[in-house]
């Protein structure tokens, strides 16, 4: 087969065959012999020559440019090796396959005979540099997701450390407010005891009297006293007083309660692991928190069982119960909430068990599975900042500990904390 452009055929860096409608080569340019490591082609079949090829469908890619008169085209990306021709461009290290991006398109013999120009071009390069590009993408992306987790874990440690800065803050204003505080209780209570004391034994004088006056048969005297009773209503005197006194010294007795629950909360060094009573943690918990549960309407139910002492940070664990009091709040109806707390150790797994019940709106089934991470909250934007229960897991979690969540939509939520006897060391 003569061709006008035989030199520039012959010397391109590209296969070109001809083959006639039943496949037989009547032309291969010296790239393709040369791939192939054989002579002369020509007046072989296609097929037999090249037994990778996908007969089926090369024989209807020919038989659609030959009905259709159009050009064809496949890219490496469709079919990376159409013909198994060696590449001097490895991929992988090795000389591998050529990567080919093929075109078909019919021309004519010299008898206007209708054949098929098969043009093979080597796309190794290119496949390289999208390989290249390909795993570049994947490594950027996978350094994004990095640096994403990586901030989101920075931000969270951010917070974490805010709620601890805060906790420190509380420490040091319980002690300044218990110290303020103690120094005038320290005379009120003794002074209201003596007064309780002395209140008693004037009674006992006046009762003293009134039965001297009453024994004396002096009827003049026992009617002026009768007489002096009733004005000045000596009874409801009597009582009034009794109850004043009790009532401050009870006012007294609840204030020592308050400023010791809040040492309790507060004072401890969360730096430092110690033995800790968690009923006393949950008590005084419930009592700082008791303005927020009366001001919502909560009814607190507890139930606390004998529990052993905690190896535990103390006010990381404060942190978690009121992290879900505050949860539960949050999520009742005010004036119909119930609130309930038990505490109990479990001796066959030998771990302390801290329940958190409420009958509030539940949680939605699609959000369980997000409910501790950090920054996720179902509530109005600028209503919380979605930290609480993931600081209270992740506080748990320093304990060797793990909470469990029970929910559903309108039937309450329960957060189980399960905390091993072992602690922390």
């Amino acid at each position: 087969m003569s061709l006008n452009f035989d030199p520039v055929v012959n010397n391109i860096s590209m296969g070109v065959i001809v083959v006639d409608l039943t496949c037989i080569i009547r032309y291969a340019n010296p790239f393709v012999c040369d791939c192939h490591q054989a002579g002369s082609l020509a007046g072989k079949s296609l097929f037999d020559t090249f037994p990778e090829l996908p007969r089926r469908w090369m024989e209807k890619r020919i038989e659609s440019v030959v009905m259709l008169q159009n050009t064809s085209f496949t890219s490496w990306q469709q079919r990376p090796q159409l013909f198994n021709f060696p590449s001097s461009r490895p991929i992988t290290g090795a000389t591998g396959f050529m990567y080919q991006s093929c075109s078909f398109f019919r021309v004519k013999d010299a008898t206007g005979q209708p054949l098929i120009c098969i043009t093979i071009e080597d796309s190794t390069a290119t496949a390289v540099a999208h390989g290249r590009l390909r795993q570049a993408a994947v490594k950027l992306e996978k350094e994004r997701r990095y640096q994403k987790d990586l901030n989101k874990k920075l931000e969270t440690a951010q917070h974490q450390l805010l709620q601890s800065a805060k906790l420190a803050s509380i420490g040091q204003l319980a002690a300044g407010i218990a110290h303020e505080i103690n120094n005038p209780l320290a005379f009120i209570k003794p002074n209201l005891i003596a007064l309780q004391d002395a209140a008693g034994r004037l009674e006992t004088l006046f009762n003293g009297y009134s039965q001297l006056i009453q024994q004396s048969g002096d009827s003049r005297l026992i009617n002026a006293m009768n007489a002096l009773n009733e004005k000045m209503d000596v009874e409801v005197i009597r009582e009034d007083v009794r109850d004043t006194v009790d009532e401050v010294l009870e006012g007294t007795v609840r204030i020592e309660s308050i400023v010791g629950s809040l040492k309790d909360f507060s004072k401890l060094n969360q730096n430092e692991h110690q033995q800790a009573d968690l009923n006393a943690g949950i008590r005084s918990t419930l009592s700082i928190m008791r303005a927020e549960l009366e001001k919502a309407f909560v009814k607190v139910q507890s139930d606390l069982g004998e529990l052993p002492l905690l190896n535990c940070y103390p006010v990381q664990l404060n942190q978690v119960f009121m992290n879900m009091i505050t949860n539960s709040i949050h999520a009742v109806t005010p004036g119909k909430g119930i609130l309930a707390i038990r505490s109990g150790f479990d001796a066959s797994k030998n771990e302390i068990q801290i329940t958190v019940a409420d009958n509030g709106c539940g949680i939605a089934p699609e959000h369980q599975g997000r409910i501790f991470d950090p920054f996720f909250t179902t509530r109005e934007v600028g209503s919380g900042a979605g930290l609480g229960l993931s600081v209270a897991y992740g506080n748990v979690a320093g304990h060797n500990g793990e909470i469990h969540l029970k929910s559903a939509p309108n039937e309450g939520t329960v957060f189980t904390i399960s905390l091993p006897l072992a602690g922390v060391s």
